[in-house]
């Protein structure tokens, strides 16, 4: 077996010999690539038939095991998409203490999911509303008092779901979700935020496309395993594990699979149906602290919910701009 890319001879027992082998520069060709067309077709089955499919080749090296279950090292295309704006979010979110908003934002999510129901495990909406509320360390009085308001005892109100879609620095693609009791004001807002941060408004449509929605959960503490939290995640239903522990669901599986991941014994850090950036644009440093303060100005709206970027930025430009 001769590497296509290096020439180098390989040695390979896999039940797959036949297959075009190319080598991955990595750990002396012990990390091994067949054809993308070969692991499509294991790897677009989900992690569960991965794991299944990983056991029959377990023969062949914990290299190709671990190729497998982690998906193709030189395409990536056919893996889930990585939300770095998300991570950047949670990373920001830590320092900034700004739990009275984190609050707001979150008893208005509650209000409009009890709206389709009070029990939340008939309602996943509510579920993952909860589950938000805990992780901030909402009281339980508050909690309960928001679902009230939500199916229509006491005092009531409406909340309006829109999404508002833009460019910021770059020509990078924003994308803002809303809860609103007003909408011509929440508008105009960001309306006004995107003209006087380099932004611009754009039309319904006109970024949406390149954003996909998935769930999203990631685990508190810095020594956990990442095979253990792979077969974890597996085991809990999740459909895949990113590069950076990211835990993916299906959007209605996430607060299912976060509380079986707790009752296994992990602690939740973040969970949330997120809007994700299937392809990334690299910006330079000035662009990048543009896009960051227009997102976090976003951010501060009391009508907005989530804020997306398809922004890359690098770990040197986030260091630089946060120090």
């Amino acid at each position: 077996n001769e590497c296509t890319m290096c020439n180098a001879q390989l040695n390979c027992n896999s039940p797959i010999e036949s297959t075009r082998m190319e080598c991955v520069s990595l750990g002396n060709h012990e990390l091994l690539h067949a054809e993308c067309i070969f692991f499509k077709k294991i790897l677009s089955q989900g992690l569960h038939r991965r794991k299944k499919t990983a056991s029959i080749l377990e023969g062949s090296g914990t290299s190709l095991l671990q190729l497998v279950l982690s998906g193709c090292p030189l395409c990536r295309g056919f893996m889930s998409g990585h939300n770095k704006w998300s991570t950047i979010k949670h990373k920001k979110a830590k320092t900034d203490a700004a739990r009275s908003q984190s609050w707001t934002k979150v008893v208005r999510e509650l209000i409009v999911a009890a709206q389709s129901g009070t029990d939340p495990e008939f309602n996943s909406a509510l579920r993952l509303a909860i589950q938000k509320a805990k992780a901030c360390n909402m009281p339980k009085d508050n909690i309960e008092r928001a679902i009230k308001r939500g199916s229509g005892e006491g005092e009531t109100v409406h909340y309006d779901q829109n999404t508002y879609e833009g460019y910021g620095a770059g020509g990078v693609a924003i994308l803002v979700e809303t809860l609103t009791d007003n909408k011509n004001r929440t508008v105009a807002n960001i309306r006004s935020i995107m003209s006087k941060n380099g932004g611009q408004m754009g039309e319904a449509g006109s970024v949406a496309w390149q954003f996909k929605t998935l769930g999203q959960i990631t685990l508190d503490g810095d020594d956990l395993d990442p095979d253990e939290v792979m077969m974890a995640a597996l085991d809990a239903g999740a459909d895949d594990v990113n590069e950076d522990g990211t835990i993916v669901t299906a959007p209605s599986d996430v607060a299912n699979v976060a509380k079986k991941l707790e009752e296994a014994g992990y602690k939740i850090d973040t969970m949330e149906v997120a809007k994700v950036a299937q392809n990334l644009i690299k910006v330079d440093e000035k662009a990048a602290a543009s896009i960051l303060r227009l997102c976090g100005i976003l951010e501060d709206d009391d009508d907005v919910q989530n804020v997306y970027t398809n922004a890359d930025i690098s770990d040197e430009i986030m260091e630089k701009l946060e120090g």
